[in-house]
């Protein structure tokens, strides 16, 4: 069809880019949910696992056009992109952008504009740059929207029975939160406890200033990975709700869904596994220290083993049972 035949003429001719490969897969129609293509990509990886990344682009708020969307997908896909994404995925290093001094080694396997972490861990406008041997692992698109609802449910019976909290969002865990419905996709990138997250946005870390169109930053990318130096005001810049001071209180934070506990849960119904003990999210979040010792004997320290998790929900609700037996001494 016309758009096809544009796409081939514009990106994809030999004199445009001539080491470049085109190859129509589907077309799907306007408005369409990102799980097609996101099980296409991992169908690669899956064939493709070793040496391989992979980049997804998308014309999001396509359908909105307003200057905000316009200026904000086009610094998410520069920084898919980007050099310094391309070096942490295809050759493992980190380089200023600016003059591609290689700086410090970085261990990362997701790249794009801007990480999040809480209220759960995502590539801000889901765009991205992977390697596949971590996109392969992730459960296939098809099958993750049913398993999210899975979770939801555990989180919410768990809140319920108070062994979980619902302190720092107090929302009742909206679809948006939980990955329910068409959410399910910006969930997905980041649902796996083999993670290594890292972003190019530098200091500006407030989408409002890329939708505002923060060009000159985007001469400026530079390659960050959590942990931060001070965690606590750092999720109270990612999301500066009016509970986040529940953040600043070891006690109406301790089994928050949103924190270390909600992601043991998550983890434990998606994959039957939780990451190892030396993974980042351990001093990226609060009380990561307190809450490692706690699952100990369920980390799962052997990164390459390819066999199917060992460790079950109920052994995770056992553990937050006696934390929470323990909090009420």
């Amino acid at each position: 069809n016309d758009l096809i035949q544009q796409i081939n003429q514009s990106w994809c001719s030999s004199r445009v880019a001539p080491n470049l490969k085109c190859i129509h897969t589907d077309h799907f129609p306007a408005g369409t949910f990102e799980d097609g293509t996101l099980g296409r990509i991992r169908e690669y990886c899956v064939a493709h696992p070793a040496n391989s990344s992979v980049i997804y682009l998308h014309n999001k708020g396509s359908l909105n056009k307003k200057n905000g969307n316009n200026n904000l997908r086009r610094a998410l896909t520069a920084a898919a992109l980007s050099q310094p994404c391309f070096d942490a995925m295809v050759h493992g290093k980190s380089t200023e952008h600016n003059n591609s001094t290689n700086t410090s080694s970085v261990s990362c396997n997701l790249c794009g504009l801007l990480m999040s972490t809480l209220p759960f861990i995502y590539i801000n406008g889901n765009m991205w740059h992977a390697k596949c041997d971590y996109i392969q692992r992730l459960l296939p698109p098809a099958q993750f929207a049913s398993q999210m609802a899975a979770v939801h449910q555990h989180w919410k019976n768990l809140v319920q029975q108070g062994l979980l909290y619902d302190r720092i969002i107090q929302r009742g865990l909206p679809p948006w939160l939980v990955g329910g419905n068409r959410y399910a996709w910006e969930h997905w990138q980041g649902s796996h406890p083999l993670l290594s997250i890292c972003d190019v946005a530098g200091p500006v870390r407030n989408l409002k200033r890329w939708r505002r169109g923060a060009k000159p930053e985007l001469q400026r990318l530079v390659l960050q990975q959590g942990p931060v130096p001070d965690k606590l005001v750092n999720f109270t810049q990612q999301y500066p709700e009016p509970h986040v001071d529940v953040l600043l209180d070891p006690i109406q934070r301790r089994r928050d869904f949103t924190l270390l506990p909600g992601f043991m849960v998550k983890f434990a119904i998606l994959y039957n596994r939780l990451p190892n003990s030396a993974h980042w999210m351990w001093d990226h979040y609060p009380d990561g220290d307190e809450w490692k010792k706690l699952f100990s004997s369920l980390l799962d320290d052997d990164e390459d083993d390819e066999r199917t998790g060992v460790t079950t929900v109920e052994q995770v609700v056992e553990i937050l049972s006696k934390d929470a037996e323990q909090s009420s001494l």
